[in-house]
């Protein structure tokens, strides 16, 4: 089995995206611009909509939206169908706006499958990158991860090279979804991943 470590970032310079409010009030809401209370716990009952609205209008309106940076998707309703089969154990927090329904993914999956000793930061044009090293054996079950303990950072999903269906990426560019693009950080097929600095795609 081959697998492959992905890092989604959203597609800004293309789409739209999702802003708070600046008169939400920061000790109420879970979503605070510092990313803090996304740490793979559930909300449940807990769980208040913030104020939202959409930014950037100029752009595309995409599937997938960014919500200010913070390691959360938000889906509209095509994106919530497609994908729901791969999140519906996520827990899915309602977050209207403009009068319109979406959805929230906290992604609560947490797997320990990062090498934290093999993991290299190393001096780039834009500053630190990170040399990622995962442990193969230890992929398992759902596609779409994040690194414990942290609010802030990145999504990520893997996905064996193998069997591509039921993947989260492969799902997202099957269906042709948009408002993400995909930066592979690993290859279980090479011993040192030449990864790369942050770089959008060419479009």
């Amino acid at each position: 089995m081959s697998i492959k470590v992905f890092i989604l970032h959203a597609d800004i310079d293309r789409f739209q995206m999702i802003r708070l409010e600046d008169d939400d009030d920061p000790e109420r809401s879970p979503l605070r611009k510092d990313g803090s209370g996304f740490e793979g716990r559930r909300f449940g009952d807990s769980w208040t909509p913030p104020s939202v609205y959409p930014d950037m209008l100029a752009h595309e309106v995409p599937d997938i939206w960014d919500l200010g940076g913070l390691p959360v998707l938000v889906l509209g309703d095509k994106a919530l169908d497609v994908l729901y089969e791969l999140v519906k154990y996520e827990e899915l927090l309602p977050l209207p706006m403009d009068g319109e329904a979406f959805t929230l993914v906290n992604v609560l999956n947490t797997p320990n499958v990062l090498d934290t000793e093999a993991v290299e930061s190393i001096g780039g044009p834009t500053g630190l990158i990170t040399k990622y090293a995962f442990f193969k054996r230890r992929f398992n079950g759902f596609t779409l991860f994040r690194r414990p303990g942290r609010a802030t950072g990145h999504l990520y999903c893997w996905e064996n090279t193998d069997e591509l269906d039921g993947s989260f990426r492969h799902t997202v560019l099957e269906h042709g979804l948009t408002g993400l693009w995909f930066e592979e950080c690993w290859d279980s097929d090479v011993e040192v991943h030449p990864f790369n600095a942050f770089r959008a795609p060419e479009h």
